[in-house]
């Protein structure tokens, strides 16, 4: 505990050293900060593997093999199964 506080001292020391805007999120503490990196990791991530499989998406949506008079679900339209190989 008093090793990370030493390190958050010194932190902030270099910062006004070197004229960075101080954090205000900093006095909460490092658990908070660690949270909102890991946070904002996430949110990058979901956007990155959302923009992949995009195109995927596209693809199964063009597929006619599940017939959405006889399937209740809107979901069957963008998966695999739609693509028309199956015998459903």
């Amino acid at each position: 505990m008093l090793a990370i506080r030493k390190v958050m001292q010194e932190k902030k020391k270099a910062q006004r050293l070197q004229g960075e805007a101080e954090d205000p999120f900093d006095q909460l503490g490092f658990g908070l900060m660690a949270y909102r990196k890991t946070i904002w990791t996430l949110v990058c991530l979901f956007g990155a593997l959302s923009l992949v499989v995009a195109p995927v998406i596209k693809v199964y949506s063009a597929g006619d093999g599940i017939d959405t008079k006889f399937v209740k679900t809107s979901f069957g339209e963008y998966s695999l199964g739609n693509l028309g190989y199956s015998s459903v």
